[in-house]
């Protein structure tokens, strides 16, 4: 697949950035909800590890309520952010809020960035193509 190939949508597209608002919404009450500020362990749910884990299983709850779609876990080589990883028929999608909207640090050292509002323009929704590799069952 080339570049151009790449960034084409496929008819799912128009469903998913449907429900941005809902995706950012949800977000923004987990956000609301995170208190990191125990000393010894952070926030009952989360530690200091951030929100992103609960952000991804609240959308995957979501598209799979709400659309005909699976949905599960995907993240980054490397990387310490959670995202959900949509199977659609034409392929596969990601949809992320990028971490750094609502929070700051690395690993498992995160901390709440302050009076954050997640729009639904922080909802970033791409398409990563058709291949099977993108599943994460499959080793994305």
């Amino acid at each position: 697949m080339n570049w151009l190939q790449k960034i084409s949508y496929g008819p799912s597209y128009p469903l998913l950035m449907s429900l941005r608002a809902d995706i950012a919404g949800l977000a923004q009450k987990i956000y609301d909800a995170w208190d990191a500020s125990y000393d010894e362990y952070g926030d009952v749910e989360f530690g200091f590890g951030g929100i992103c884990d609960g952000i991804t299983r609240e959308i995957e709850n979501l598209i799979m309520t709400r659309t005909p779609f699976e949905a599960a876990e995907g993240s980054s080589e490397g990387d310490d952010h959670s995202f959900p990883i949509v199977k659609t028929p034409e392929g596969y999608y990601t949809i992320d809020i990028p971490c750094y909207i609502y929070e700051s640090g690395g690993g498992l050292e995160w901390q709440k960035k302050p009076n954050v509002f997640i729009s639904p323009d922080d909802v970033h929704i791409a398409y990563l193509g058709n291949e099977d590799y993108y599943w994460p069952e499959l080793g994305y």
